[in-house]
């Protein structure tokens, strides 16, 4: 799981609380039913892409005549934003904030662009990085920044896109949470049953997906340690704490 962002609030985080940003913003944080109601393929699609970089998108955005390298990551949600359904945001920002209802202007007083609503709900660069900070916290997204450092890299990185591309429509979309919850209900050292785990929060229950992990993982060393049959010279002293930072796994 990606180390919690220091101005998120960790216990928050867990107990699946809303992210306040602002009068106006506000995010909340769904339970793995409220995923499954709404579709896995439709909440995850929105939320890549409210995360994404332009990396994540280079021959999308080659295709429209867009050089990956020359949008920033706040112009490329701005567009992107617009573009997702309100019945798929609504879950996450509530009723009251509908991104295709907001339009782009430049700010005259520092001339950098916001994205602006009729009733003056505002979108600057800074509540982007809040946004996004968040959405990829609870989801464990690590953003990769990719750039080309020269002509041929580019159209090497370019064609391999768009070949990922066209294989990717072609692939039926798999279910990531189904074959997560199916290991882990009928995992020893996971504590909840299927309709307790529908009622997780999802940053709560990445986080049991890993600690489950964490904790088998001690116990086997453990065991072969005490049963001399692993050389305690070459293992972390950190691997043996099972409540140990998830991070630390890394």
């Amino acid at each position: 799981m990606e180390e919690v962002n220091s101005e998120l609030d960790e216990l928050q985080l867990y107990f699946g609380d809303d992210y306040v940003i602002n009068d106006y913003i506000k995010i909340h944080q769904p339970t793995v039913g409220e995923i499954a109601d709404m579709g896995e393929k439709n909440y995850f699609t929105m939320v890549t892409c409210l995360t994404a970089i332009p990396s994540d998108l280079i021959a999308q955005l080659h295709q429209m005549g867009i050089d990956w390298m020359e949008i920033s990551d706040f112009e490329l949600f701005c567009m992107m934003s617009r573009g997702v359904p309100f019945e798929h945001t609504k879950l996450l920002f509530g009723e009251k904030l509908d991104f295709s209802k907001f339009d782009l202007y430049l700010n005259q007083q520092n001339n950098m662009l916001v994205l602006q609503n009729a009733d003056g709900v505002c979108i600057d660069i800074n509540i982007y990085n809040k946004i996004v900070n968040y959405l990829r916290t609870v989801h464990g997204i690590v953003a990769k920044p990719r750039k080309a450092f020269n002509k041929m890299t580019k159209k090497i990185m370019i064609q391999e896109a768009e070949d990922n591309l066209r294989y990717n429509k072609k692939k039926p979309y798999k279910s990531m949470l189904r074959t997560l919850i199916s290991s882990m209900v009928n995992s020893p050292g996971y504590k909840y049953n299927i309709q307790e785990t529908r009622n997780l929060n999802i940053f709560a229950f990445m986080d049991a997906v890993q600690r489950v992990q964490v904790i088998t993982s001690a116990q086997n060393l453990t065991l072969g340690a005490y049963m001399g049959n692993i050389d305690m010279k070459k293992v972390d002293k950190k691997q043996f704490d099972w409540m140990r930072e998830l991070e630390d796994k890394k």
